[in-house]
């Protein structure tokens, strides 16, 4: 019976606390017009019979309906938490609202807000018992209720909101969530897409939808980049690590007075001891040693790299006055738009005379270094050009150094011909053989293990005192002073064949770094094959290139040098290897 009466009563226009001897209808109705014309807005419409139909709509801003829009139609729409209320709000949750609070009545082609006998509704933060609502009103249910947002939509069409009216509701809505600052941001962002995308017309909703996917390809693509960006700084990363380690072993060839003197006791406890044990084991190997020892080259060289664009070379970075910039880890920075040294790589190894020509054989990763050190590869897969900037020869018995100039580099085999610069024509060769070493066959490995370091141990200790006083302890002086002391000479190593294939012969002479190149000769004095690599997890097994394979490689060096007047390349070119038959 309460319900009908609310729903028959005459038009409640007064507002709680005005004269009760007011008019009911006529007073609201000036209240009304006076607010209106001194507002300079009309919020009525005279109604005419070609009106467009209205239909209300209403946004629910807060409560446990928030984020909801209803489009509603009918002259009489109830508000509540009752079965019948066509704006329905669930009872256990909105305590705030009982089961007949409002309705929402239609006049003409308006809507009046009509609150129930004792209830609070409030119009734009306004108490108020009936109310005419225009568009963008804000209607509060009950005392700290849920809010809604009114728009009344003109038209037989589907009320669709505008972009403003779809953002201003996704931000009244997070507004009035009970969160702090930056999360009402978070839900205003993740409910606008979707705003856009339900409650707005086919164009924006294709052109929302244009955006998003652009933005998301926009995210994709930075997402992308993001991580190609992290994979190049991690490689940048690691080529630093390995340049710094390139760097640090180049320093390391300079020789420091606490090396000269662990050198010195090397000298007097070991290795002179060793050298003299070995040449007293067999005559043949004494034999071997003189008449060989003079083929055997020291080789030192130097590699660096240029800018593939610019062609300039690769440079340490130094300070105006000369000294050498480090970064991160005090490793050395290289550029290559400064002033400083150019940076290069040093290496040592061994090579042997073997043809009338004075072509020597020795490994292909002693004539393409670049190509064996992991470090160095870095670089070249970055794009750096590698270059050989130095490369030396020295022999026993003879002072002065000779330029060395690569002819060929085979691709199947570790195997590399050299020549001198000008030709060396009182180096003789020694005689490849023709047959395989066999198992239990004793061998002679000369070479330069460990280069410049195994060299001075072998001196006397005044050597050693005028290298100490010396100013100049760097690679090539050291090699140079060695010389013309008369101090070069291979140092001889003797083992025992393990196993032996056309493929590759194994056997126990001791060899470390720098003897790369080093002829294993038999007791004839032939050179049965071309020391190439250690073993050291096996207890210290050496690899050698039967001669067999080396031959064909230095016959082709001896064609190309011919045919092409003397003239050598600057850096080996390579061959392929030959088909299986």
């Amino acid at each position: 019976m309460a319900q009908e009466t609310f729903g028959t009563e005459r038009r409640m226009t007064e507002r709680p606390g005005q004269d009760e001897g007011r008019e009911p209808n006529g007073g609201a109705a000036v209240d009304l017009e006076r607010q209106e014309a001194e507002s300079g807005a009309a919020r009525t419409e005279k109604p005419t019979p070609e009106a467009a139909p209205v239909r209300p709509v209403v946004v629910h801003l807060s409560g446990s309906l928030r984020g909801r829009t209803q489009i509603l139609s009918g002259d009489r729409i109830r508000i509540g938490t009752g079965a019948q209320s066509e704006i329905l709000f669930p009872a256990d949750r909105e305590p705030a609202v009982t089961e007949h609070h409002a309705e929402l009545r239609r006049e003409h082609s308006a809507y009046d807000v009509v609150a129930a006998p004792g209830e609070t509704v409030r119009v734009n933060g306004e108490r108020v018992a009936r109310a005419k609502l225009v568009t963008g009103d804000l209607l509060e249910i009950g005392e700290g209720g849920p809010v809604l947002r009114f728009r009344l939509h003109r038209g037989p069409e589907r009320p669709y909101k505008t972009f403003s009216e779809a953002v201003a509701d996704c931000r009244d809505c997070a507004a009035r969530a009970a969160a702090g600052p930056l999360h009402q941001l978070w839900l205003m962002l993740r409910r606008t897409p979707r705003e856009l995308l339900t409650q707005t017309g086919p164009a924006l909703r294709a052109l929302t939808l244009v955006v998003l996917v652009a933005l998301a390809a926009a995210i994709v693509a930075l997402a992308m980049q993001g991580w190609a960006l992290r994979q190049r700084i991690d490689a940048e990363a690691s080529l630093l690590r390995q340049i710094g380690e390139l760097l640090e072993q180049t320093e390391q060839n300079t020789l420091t007075e606490q090396e000269l003197e662990r050198i010195r006791a090397d000298l007097e406890a070991q290795l002179a001891e060793r050298l003299g044990a070995l040449e007293e084991r067999s005559l043949d190997a004494r034999k071997i040693i003189a008449e060989s020892g003079r083929s055997i080259v020291l080789l030192l060289g130097s590699y660096g790299f240029t800018d593939a664009e610019s062609g300039r070379p690769l440079r340490l970075a130094v300070t105006p006055g000369g000294d050498p910039i480090r970064g991160v880890g005090g490793l050395p920075l290289l550029d290559v738009e400064g002033e400083g040294p150019e940076y290069e790589r040093q290496f040592t190894g061994t090579a042997f005379v073997a043809s009338e020509e004075g072509l020597l054989l020795t490994n292909r990763h002693l004539a393409r270094p670049w190509e064996f050190d992991p470090a160095a590869r870095a670089l070249v897969e970055e794009g750096w050009q590698p270059r050989m900037l130095r490369f030396l020869g020295y022999v026993p018995a003879r002072t002065e150094s000779f330029d060395l100039k690569p002819i060929l580099a085979a691709d199947d085999v570790d195997v590399a011909v050299l020549c001198c610069s000008p030709p060396e024509e009182e180096l003789s060769p020694l005689e490849l053989s023709e047959s395989l070493a066999e198992p239990g066959d004793a061998v002679v490995v000369l070479s330069y293990p460990t280069g410049i370091q195994a060299l001075l141990a072998r001196t006397d200790p005044a050597f050693l005192d005028s290298i100490m006083v010396d100013s100049q302890r760097d690679f090539w002086s050291v090699a140079r002073r060695l010389s013309e002391g008369g101090h070069i000479a291979p140092l001889a190593t003797m083992g025992i064949v393990g196993q032996s294939s056309p493929a590759i012969i194994v056997y126990d002479a001791e060899t470390t770094r720098g003897s790369s190149g080093g002829p294993v000769m038999g007791a004839d004095g032939r050179v049965w094959a071309l020391n190439v690599a250690v073993m050291r997890e096996f207890g210290g097994s050496n690899l050698g290139i039967p001669a067999a394979r080396a031959r064909p490689v230095l016959d082709r060096a001896g064609l190309v040098r011919r045919d092409e007047g003397g003239a050598v390349p600057d850096t080996a070119p390579t061959i392929p290897p030959e088909p299986n038959p």
